[in-house]
């Protein structure tokens, strides 16, 4: 559980907190990890740092997440690097919308350095007032 107090330049105060549980397993053998992750935000008064930041510009209109669910595969490629797969749904406090996105990456190792490319899609986007 994560209790957040988020405090703007103009005074305006905020609180709440979020619950995640997560699971995760490893196939050493394979080289394939996959992780499921689930976040409920308890309360309209929770922000997230991203969401914090952006109250103060946003006039108080920030988006606040309501709830996240996360699934990721990840498949090591040996030398050649990995590949991964992550999707993710959010819906939010004070409108109703929902967010679905995918994202497959590629990632590998040179010289030290860390590459990668990687494709997001938002195959559905729904989203209306409350």
């Amino acid at each position: 559980m994560t209790q957040a107090i988020t405090r703007t330049p103009s005074g305006k105060r905020y609180a709440g907190h979020s619950l995640r549980a997560q699971y995760q397993k490893d196939f050493v053998s394979s080289g394939t990890s996959f992780s499921l992750a689930s976040y409920r935000y308890s309360s309209s008064g929770y922000y997230d740092f991203a969401e914090a930041s952006a109250l103060e510009s946003a006039q108080g209109q920030v988006d606040n997440r309501r709830r996240r669910e996360e699934l990721s595969v990840t498949q090591s490629l040996g030398g050649l690097g990995s590949l991964a797969i992550s999707a993710w749904s959010q819906d939010y406090w004070h409108r109703q919308s929902r967010d679905e996105t995918v994202h497959l990456g590629f990632y590998s190792a040179w010289k030290g350095d860390l590459l990668g490319r990687g494709l997001l899609l938002h195959p559905r986007q729904q989203s209306g007032k409350k």
